[in-house]
């Protein structure tokens, strides 16, 4: 009766409770993938500004 139907629920929410882990570390992962990418791009820009520059003192070292 009333404790099979309790048994039964436990048994399910622990067979549940894997893909929540699993969505929540897909969720994870994603969020930070957008945050790497993210962050090489502000690299590449800083690169760049500082190779533009260094470019600027060599002309200008060359007059």
């Amino acid at each position: 009766g009333k404790a099979n139907v309790v048994a039964d629920a436990l048994s399910r929410k622990e067979r549940l409770k894997p893909r929540r882990v699993r969505a929540m570390s897909i969720t994870i992962h994603s969020g930070l993938k957008t945050k790497i990418l993210e962050a090489q791009g502000e690299a590449s820009k800083d690169l760049k500004a500082l190779a533009k520059w260094l470019r600027g003192l060599e002309t200008h070292f060359e007059r």
